[in-house]
């Protein structure tokens, strides 16, 4: 038989053994909230505001690169002002894409790439017949 070191044994050192080595867990507690919306450099928030003219709900992205997040929903004929991510506003450029919901007729959108400063804001103006709409860039 192997030599086995004379360790105590039962709940009493199981206890002892967890509260030396903390359970074998780490946390990391931290106050950021990812979600938040304030800037996490402390910078100006930059926001897209949508005119939707179109007779359906759009789902509106911002697109860099391969990257594409989701900014909310705009329903029809309808307005919404939407923040853009940090990491976006830090790239300084971005192309909106919107796509009907339902994808019925699986119609959507795509801009230019759109380039702007960290507080500007992007306004964009969706017609019903998409490829009308156009998109401008004012300070706030």
């Amino acid at each position: 038989m192997p030599w086995m070191p004379d360790v105590p044994k039962g709940p009493v050192a199981l206890v002892g053994l967890l509260a030396v080595t903390g359970g074998g867990c780490a946390t990391v507690a931290t106050t950021e909230n990812p979600f938040e919306s304030s800037r996490l450099d402390g910078g100006p928030s930059s926001y897209l505001v949508v005119e939707n003219n179109n007779s359906a709900e759009l789902q509106v992205y911002a697109v860099q690169g391969r990257a594409r997040i989701s900014l909310g929903r705009v329903s029809p004929v309808g307005s919404s002002r939407l923040e853009i991510p940090d990491n976006f506003v830090r790239a300084g450029a971005i192309t909106l894409l919107a796509e009907e919901r339902p994808r019925v007729r699986g119609a959507t959108y795509r801009t230019r790439e759109v380039v702007f400063s960290p507080g500007q804001n992007i306004e964009w103006k969706l017609e019903a017949t998409l490829g009308r709409s156009f998109v401008a860039v004012r300070n706030p």
